[in-house]
């Protein structure tokens, strides 16, 4: 892990770049723009832009975890800076290299809040929320779905969490298992959590008896 200068110094650069490009843009000065943001992944994060673009969420995840720590300020960094590229591409004309870096944003944002420790200079849940709401109807990939499914189930949403393990199934993908231990988990909760999450135990009890018959079948 890193010690508390590196991300004082971290949070500082952050949050000068991302306001100078933010104003850049604005300005219609998009390519000092993304110069900004490249010359930061390169300092803080020691990669270069177009090779962060590259990567998948996966391979980011990986990069940033170390002797099985998630560096969750680094990975949420990286997701704000992409979530601000996102912006200078629609300015620049070019919306699915937006949606592209707004889903890998989220996928980012979305396993670091459920693996990483909470990262208190950034509002994650807000940030999320206004990429989720940007990405409406756009195609989310399965692998974003099952993480999302993750979160929401970690954050006491229990209807968002099955809306995204019906995704997931409805693509004839296999999850019964996993369906099966999530509904079980839900079980644990009391009853006035699962009516706060928006999954009453019965809804919870008809959705584990689904995908017990799914799996004798």
């Amino acid at each position: 892990m890193f010690s508390r200068d590196y991300l004082v110094r971290l949070i500082e650069d952050m949050t000068s770049v991302l306001g100078k490009a933010m104003g850049l843009r604005q300005e219609n000065k998009l390519t000092e723009a993304e110069w900004e943001i490249d010359d930061l992944f390169q300092r803080r994060f020691r990669l270069s832009g177009p090779l962060i673009h590259s990567l998948s969420p996966e391979d980011l995840i990986t990069m940033f975890t170390f002797n099985g720590v998630l560096e969750s300020d680094r990975v949420q960094g990286v997701a704000l800076l992409l979530k601000e590229q996102a912006l200078i591409d629609e300015a620049k004309n070019d919306p699915a290299q937006a949606t592209v870096r707004r889903m890998k944003a989220l996928h980012l944002l979305a396993y670091a809040s459920v693996h990483g420790a909470p990262v208190k200079w950034i509002q994650t849940h807000d940030e999320m929320n206004q990429l989720i709401e940007l990405l409406q109807g756009k195609g989310m990939a399965v692998s974003l779905h099952q993480v999302l499914w993750t979160y929401y189930e970690s954050v006491g949403n229990y209807a968002k969490a099955e809306d995204h393990l019906f995704y997931i199934r409805d693509r004839q993908i296999d999850v019964t298992e996993e369906g099966i231990a999530f509904y079980h988990r839900l079980l644990e909760q009391t009853d006035e959590a699962l009516e706060k999450g928006g999954l009453p135990r019965g809804e919870v009890l008809q959705g584990l008896s689904q995908l017990q018959q799914h799996r004798e079948v």
